[in-house]
């Protein structure tokens, strides 16, 4: 309906398409063209800033060129903070632009981050399909006057690792992101079964947007979830980095159609009583406790129980590949101060090769 006037279309009058459109005839011998267009309005290259100092700012033009006659209506920036915006000498929105006319709209940058930071400039337009806009990508790079202490992978975590199987490492970046000389303070030492080699010396320096690498160990001996925490100060901030690993047990050797046994020792070693409240344990598949523990089991101050794991080893044809089992036992406490605990068991099993089955989450 245009003006209070219907259109009535034939069903079997074939639509044409042209120029982006689609065009049907009425019966009263006009012509409806419907669509919008397909490319934007306006094309712009993307624009980078460059570096700018934190509590600096700087300024550059974002150019766009317009391909149809158009009404700018307004902008939009996207942004993950506040980092960019329009700049001062911008149009005054509404503005008509024509065909191959500039269009430029300052940006000014004034980083509230250190990195590289990103923006999306979308320009509003009456020729624009409704909900899209015309864009332009802008970054800049956010750097410091003064030194910068920044951590790669702020958390180290070892997983699961056999007991005396020998220590397994991870790097930890360490990066002078500002514009000075960093200077190291204090590194504090971290305990067995923790060990760290490479790490910077009171005094030791690091030099303008570099980074060195040192190794972090974990050589467990002892079964049990552990934990520490790696802490370096210096003149340009201070990190704390959580160290978490868990020492596990392994059933030994078990070939197909075998079995092998893990003892599971749950301890009281505080000064009260310990009721366990939950106890879910495994009901089926090769890796089973010969007897369980059940839910409203006590355990007096200094008492344990000890649970066998027994991991029968499926039998399978020559040439079967490897496999692997697995079981969990959920465990809560009251009187306890460890909290609930998911206990894992993981068993490989191969036909030729001796087996190696490990459990997880001890207590």
């Amino acid at each position: 309906m245009n003006g209070g006037h219907a259109y009535l279309v034939d069903k079997f009058v074939r639509p044409a398409i042209g120029n982006r459109h689609v065009y049907v005839a009425t019966s009263d011998a006009r012509v409806i063209g419907f669509g919008s267009p397909v490319n934007p309005s306006l094309v712009a290259s993307s624009l980078d800033i460059g570096s700018v100092t934190l509590g600096s700012s700087r300024t550059l033009d974002l150019v766009f060129t317009d391909k149809i006659a158009t009404t700018v209506k307004g902008i939009i920036i996207t942004q993950s903070d506040k980092s960019f915006a329009p700049g001062p000498g911008g149009p005054a929105f509404l503005v008509n632009v024509a065909p191959n006319q500039i269009l430029t709209i300052p940006i000014i940058f004034s980083p509230q981050n250190v990195g590289l930071l990103t923006a999306t400039v979308s320009l509003t337009t009456s020729t624009d399909p409704q909900g899209n806009s015309t864009s332009a990508a802008v970054s800049g790079t956010g750097v410091s006057a003064v030194p910068l202490f920044q951590v790669v992978s702020p958390v180290i975590s070892f997983g699961n690792i056999v007991i005396n199987t020998g220590p397994v490492s991870a790097n930890l970046i360490l990066t002078n992101a500002g514009n000075t000389t960093l200077n190291f303070v204090n590194i504090a030492t971290t305990a067995v079964p923790f060990t760290v080699s490479g790490a910077p010396t009171p005094g030791q320096t690091l030099q303008v947007q570099s980074s060195m690498t040192i190794a972090i160990s974990f050589n467990p001996t002892a079964v049990g979830s552990l934990s520490d925490t790696l802490k370096i100060n210096s003149d340009g901030g201070n990190i704390v980095v959580p160290l978490t690993g868990s020492a596990v047990e392994d059933f030994g050797n078990a070939t197909a159609g075998t079995t092998a046994t893990l003892n599971l020792i749950v301890a009281n070693k505080g000064g009260s009583v310990m009721a366990i409240t939950r106890s879910k344990y495994p009901v089926n598949g090769p890796i089973l406790p010969q007897t369980p523990i059940y839910e409203g089991t006590q355990l007096a101050p200094g008492s344990n129980i000890t649970v066998a794991m027994v991991f029968t080893a499926p039998t399978a044809q020559i040439g079967t590949p490897p496999t692997f089992y697995n079981a969990t036992w959920s465990i809560d406490f009251i009187g306890s101060t460890i909290g609930p605990q998911l206990l894992v068991f993981k068993a490989p099993r191969n036909h030729h090769n001796p087996l190696l089955v490990q459990a997880a989450g001890d207590i």
